[in-house]
Protein backbone atom coordinates (compact mmCIF):
# COMPACT_ATOMS: atom_id res chain seq x y z
CA UNK A 1 0.00 0.00 0.00
CA UNK A 2 1.53 3.61 -1.03
CA UNK A 3 -0.11 5.36 1.91
CA UNK A 4 1.90 2.88 4.27
CA UNK A 5 5.12 3.17 2.36
CA UNK A 6 5.11 6.20 2.73
CA UNK A 7 4.73 6.64 6.62
CA UNK A 8 7.83 4.33 6.78
CA UNK A 9 9.85 6.36 5.27
CA UNK A 10 8.83 9.17 7.21
CA UNK A 11 8.17 11.56 4.45
CA UNK A 12 8.38 14.81 5.31
CA UNK A 13 4.41 16.53 5.52
CA UNK A 14 5.23 19.49 5.34
CA UNK A 15 7.08 19.97 1.75
CA UNK A 16 4.28 18.24 0.53
CA UNK A 17 1.59 19.91 -1.62
CA UNK A 18 -2.04 19.40 -1.18
CA UNK A 19 -2.82 16.83 -3.58
CA UNK A 20 0.57 14.49 -2.43
CA UNK A 21 -0.74 15.21 0.96
CA UNK A 22 -3.94 12.83 -0.45
CA UNK A 23 -1.88 11.00 -2.67
CA UNK A 24 -3.86 12.10 -5.64
CA UNK A 25 -3.15 13.28 -8.99
CA UNK A 26 -3.97 16.95 -9.78
CA UNK A 27 -6.72 16.33 -12.35
CA UNK A 28 -8.57 13.38 -9.73
CA UNK A 29 -12.62 14.27 -9.50
CA UNK A 30 -14.37 15.72 -6.69
CA UNK A 31 -15.73 12.36 -5.48
CA UNK A 32 -11.89 10.87 -5.75
CA UNK A 33 -10.74 14.08 -3.87
CA UNK A 34 -13.67 12.50 -0.75
CA UNK A 35 -12.33 8.82 -1.14
CA UNK A 36 -9.03 9.65 -0.25
CA UNK A 37 -9.68 12.16 2.72
CA UNK A 38 -11.78 9.61 3.86
CA UNK A 39 -9.22 7.26 3.43
CA UNK A 40 -6.09 9.46 4.77
CA UNK A 41 -8.54 9.90 7.90
CA UNK A 42 -9.00 6.10 8.50
CA UNK A 43 -5.08 5.69 8.30
CA UNK A 44 -4.27 8.80 10.46
CA UNK A 45 -6.86 8.06 13.17
CA UNK A 46 -5.60 7.93 16.54
CA UNK A 47 -7.59 4.26 16.78
CA UNK A 48 -5.77 3.34 13.30
CA UNK A 49 -3.29 0.28 13.85
CA UNK A 50 -1.90 0.95 10.56
CA UNK A 51 -0.12 4.25 11.98
CA UNK A 52 -0.21 4.39 15.87
CA UNK A 53 3.32 3.52 16.98
CA UNK A 54 4.66 6.00 13.94
CA UNK A 55 3.26 9.23 15.71
CA UNK A 56 2.75 10.65 18.59
CA UNK A 57 -0.51 12.67 19.52
CA UNK A 58 0.66 15.80 18.81
CA UNK A 59 2.21 14.89 15.21
CA UNK A 60 -0.53 13.13 14.59
CA UNK A 61 -2.60 15.86 14.92
CA UNK A 62 -0.80 18.25 13.20
CA UNK A 63 -0.65 15.45 9.97
CA UNK A 64 -4.80 15.69 10.56
CA UNK A 65 -4.89 19.64 10.38
CA UNK A 66 -2.97 19.23 7.14
CA UNK A 67 -4.93 16.83 6.06
CA UNK A 68 -8.05 19.03 6.72
CA UNK A 69 -7.27 21.62 4.85
CA UNK A 70 -5.91 19.72 1.85
CA UNK A 71 -9.73 18.66 1.98
CA UNK A 72 -11.43 22.04 2.22
CA UNK A 73 -9.18 24.00 -0.31
CA UNK A 74 -9.39 21.29 -2.95
CA UNK A 75 -13.03 19.99 -2.00
CA UNK A 76 -14.27 23.63 -2.99
CA UNK A 77 -14.37 24.57 -6.68
CA UNK A 78 -13.14 28.15 -6.55
CA UNK A 79 -10.44 27.64 -4.07
CA UNK A 80 -9.46 24.66 -5.62
CA UNK A 81 -9.01 26.78 -8.72
CA UNK A 82 -6.53 29.23 -7.01
CA UNK A 83 -4.63 26.51 -5.89
CA UNK A 84 -3.76 24.91 -9.02
CA UNK A 85 -3.25 28.41 -10.67
CA UNK A 86 -0.66 28.60 -8.01
CA UNK A 87 0.86 25.58 -8.26
CA UNK A 88 1.24 25.89 -11.90
CA UNK A 89 2.40 29.60 -11.24
CA UNK A 90 5.26 28.01 -9.31
CA UNK A 91 5.83 24.98 -11.07
CA UNK A 92 4.53 22.20 -9.84
CA UNK A 93 2.71 21.16 -12.27
CA UNK A 94 1.98 22.08 -15.72
CA UNK A 95 -1.83 23.37 -17.05
CA UNK A 96 -2.25 20.19 -18.60
CA UNK A 97 -2.22 18.12 -15.40
CA UNK A 98 -5.08 20.65 -13.84
CA UNK A 99 -8.40 19.05 -13.95
CA UNK A 100 -10.80 19.74 -16.08
CA UNK A 101 -12.83 21.98 -13.64
CA UNK A 102 -9.99 24.20 -13.34
CA UNK A 103 -9.33 24.02 -17.07
CA UNK A 104 -12.79 25.38 -17.49
CA UNK A 105 -12.95 27.67 -14.96
CA UNK A 106 -9.57 28.89 -16.41
CA UNK A 107 -10.96 29.34 -19.39
CA UNK A 108 -13.85 31.52 -18.61
CA UNK A 109 -11.97 33.67 -16.31
CA UNK A 110 -9.14 34.59 -19.15
CA UNK A 111 -12.20 35.20 -22.29
CA UNK A 112 -13.83 37.29 -19.43
CA UNK A 113 -11.01 39.74 -18.96
CA UNK A 114 -9.88 39.79 -22.78
CA UNK A 115 -13.54 40.93 -23.11
CA UNK A 116 -13.24 43.48 -20.14
CA UNK A 117 -10.04 44.52 -21.90
CA UNK A 118 -11.47 45.35 -24.89
CA UNK A 119 -14.24 47.09 -23.55
CA UNK A 120 -11.90 49.56 -21.84
CA UNK A 121 -9.92 50.27 -25.17
CA UNK A 122 -13.06 51.02 -26.55
CA UNK A 123 -14.03 53.74 -23.69
CA UNK A 124 -10.71 55.20 -23.78
CA UNK A 125 -10.54 55.60 -27.55
CA UNK A 126 -13.33 58.29 -26.81
CA UNK A 127 -12.09 60.08 -24.01
CA UNK A 128 -10.52 63.21 -25.30
CA UNK A 129 -6.70 64.25 -23.93
CA UNK A 130 -6.56 67.11 -22.32
CA UNK A 131 -2.74 66.95 -22.70
CA UNK A 132 0.35 67.13 -20.45
CA UNK A 133 0.28 68.72 -17.16
CA UNK A 134 2.61 71.88 -17.41
CA UNK A 135 1.64 73.85 -14.05
CA UNK A 136 4.18 74.18 -11.22
CA UNK A 137 1.37 72.87 -8.85
CA UNK A 138 0.61 69.60 -11.10
CA UNK A 139 4.02 69.26 -12.14
CA UNK A 140 4.75 69.06 -8.00
CA UNK A 141 2.33 66.08 -8.16
CA UNK A 142 4.16 64.11 -11.06
CA UNK A 143 7.38 64.14 -9.15
CA UNK A 144 5.86 62.45 -6.28
CA UNK A 145 6.93 58.60 -6.10
CA UNK A 146 3.84 57.88 -4.82
CA UNK A 147 0.54 59.04 -5.32
CA UNK A 148 -2.87 59.62 -3.72
CA UNK A 149 -6.64 59.69 -4.41
CA UNK A 150 -6.57 63.61 -3.77
CA UNK A 151 -3.55 63.84 -6.23
CA UNK A 152 -5.85 62.93 -8.72
CA UNK A 153 -8.95 64.70 -8.22
CA UNK A 154 -6.23 68.18 -7.74
CA UNK A 155 -5.17 67.01 -11.73
CA UNK A 156 -8.45 66.99 -12.74
CA UNK A 157 -9.75 69.89 -10.68
CA UNK A 158 -6.86 71.82 -12.36
CA UNK A 159 -7.70 70.88 -16.17
CA UNK A 160 -11.22 71.61 -15.15
CA UNK A 161 -13.04 68.44 -15.88
CA UNK A 162 -15.75 67.40 -13.74
CA UNK A 163 -16.66 64.04 -12.16
CA UNK A 164 -20.02 64.28 -14.22
CA UNK A 165 -18.07 65.10 -17.56
CA UNK A 166 -15.10 62.24 -16.95
CA UNK A 167 -18.26 59.67 -16.31
CA UNK A 168 -19.97 60.42 -19.31
CA UNK A 169 -16.67 59.98 -21.33
CA UNK A 170 -15.53 56.72 -19.66
CA UNK A 171 -18.95 55.14 -18.79
CA UNK A 172 -17.63 54.93 -15.23
CA UNK A 173 -20.49 55.56 -12.61
CA UNK A 174 -19.63 59.22 -10.60
CA UNK A 175 -19.45 56.90 -7.03
CA UNK A 176 -16.87 54.75 -8.51
CA UNK A 177 -14.36 57.71 -9.61
CA UNK A 178 -15.11 59.14 -6.28
CA UNK A 179 -14.12 56.03 -4.42
CA UNK A 180 -11.19 56.51 -6.57
CA UNK A 181 -10.21 60.25 -5.34
CA UNK A 182 -10.59 59.01 -1.83
CA UNK A 183 -8.42 55.58 -2.27
CA UNK A 184 -11.80 53.92 -1.14
CA UNK A 185 -11.01 50.13 -2.72
CA UNK A 186 -13.55 48.35 -1.40
CA UNK A 187 -15.76 50.05 -3.10
CA UNK A 188 -14.10 48.56 -5.82
CA UNK A 189 -15.63 45.17 -7.69
CA UNK A 190 -11.98 43.92 -7.69
CA UNK A 191 -8.52 44.72 -8.18
CA UNK A 192 -8.63 44.45 -12.43
CA UNK A 193 -11.31 46.28 -11.94
CA UNK A 194 -9.53 49.28 -9.50
CA UNK A 195 -6.37 49.26 -12.40
CA UNK A 196 -9.40 49.19 -15.06
CA UNK A 197 -11.04 52.03 -14.01
CA UNK A 198 -7.89 54.30 -12.80
CA UNK A 199 -6.32 54.06 -16.42
CA UNK A 200 -9.71 55.39 -18.10
CA UNK A 201 -9.72 57.94 -15.09
CA UNK A 202 -6.22 59.32 -15.99
CA UNK A 203 -6.15 58.77 -19.41
CA UNK A 204 -8.71 61.26 -20.07
CA UNK A 205 -6.65 63.82 -18.31
CA UNK A 206 -3.34 62.87 -19.51
CA UNK A 207 -1.06 61.65 -21.59
CA UNK A 208 1.82 59.75 -19.81
CA UNK A 209 -1.04 58.11 -17.98
CA UNK A 210 1.04 54.92 -17.29
CA UNK A 211 3.14 56.57 -14.76
CA UNK A 212 0.21 58.19 -13.01
CA UNK A 213 -1.23 55.02 -12.89
CA UNK A 214 1.32 52.81 -11.33
CA UNK A 215 2.68 55.54 -8.66
CA UNK A 216 -1.17 55.51 -7.37
CA UNK A 217 -1.32 51.87 -7.06
CA UNK A 218 2.57 51.63 -5.81
CA UNK A 219 0.89 52.12 -2.01
CA UNK A 220 -1.06 48.99 -2.74
CA UNK A 221 1.38 46.65 -3.75
CA UNK A 222 4.08 47.52 -1.30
Amino acid sequence: MLMIKQILAMKSFENSNYYELLDIQPNVLQFQIRRAYRKALELYRQESMASYSLFSDSRRKQILAMLEDAFTTLIDRDSRYKYDLQMVKDGFITREELSAESKALALVRERKEAAEKVELTAVLSKCPKAGVISTSALSGILEKDTLVGDDLKRIREELGVSLKEMSEHTKIRVALLKAIENDEYDKLPSRFHLRSFLKAYVDCLVVDADVIVERYLKRIDD
